[in-house]
């Protein structure tokens, strides 16, 4: 795995921080990830051309590769016990893990990018201001209570909607 650092966590007293290394974080995971792809698709032709390699072996020499009869499914079996083509075959595997874990990482930060836009608009809207019975008077309430104003506001402005909303 690569060197970055994916931080999924988010600190909802710092938006403005989050939202500035998002695209930062983002980018380089995305930059990884491609890169990664690059390096699976090398390692999927390498396992094609290895495989085209050994399979000419074989054919040339028969008796290298222990095969008394040549036939299709002679030859198939002899390439894939092989040594070569199990290590092609193993460096395009350990490719794909990479760039789909790359992918992983950029589809949690897609992730982390709705969350953060869902947390602004509840910053936006004062969900994480004090609910008071008075205003400017410090919040004594306990959530009980704190609940109850915040269904008897919604009830006032439902009701307001629904007058503003009548011919």
């Amino acid at each position: 795995m690569s060197e970055l650092h994916l931080r999924t966590d988010i600190d909802p007293l710092n938006l403005h921080k989050e939202l500035e290394d998002q695209a930062t974080m983002f980018h380089d995971w995305a930059k990884a990830a491609a890169e990664s792809n690059k390096e699976y698709q090398q390692a999927k032709s390498g396992v094609d051309l290895v495989y085209a390699e050994v399979e000419k072996l074989a054919r040339q020499s028969p008796e290298e590769f222990g095969i008394g009869k040549v036939t299709e499914s002679t030859i198939k079996s002899a390439v894939m016990a092989s040594l070569d083509y199990q290590d092609a075959v193993e460096r395009r595997d350990a490719a794909r893990y990479e760039y789909e874990m790359h992918q992983a990482a950029v589809n949690a930060l897609e992730h982390k990018k709705r969350a953060l836009t869902l947390l602004v608009e509840l910053w936006v809207r004062d969900y994480y201001s004090e609910v008071t019975s008075k205003p400017h008077e410090p919040s004594t309430m306990d959530d009980e209570s704190r609940s109850e104003v915040r269904s008897r506001g919604r009830r006032r402005k439902e009701k307001k909607e629904m007058i503003e909303d009548e011919p």
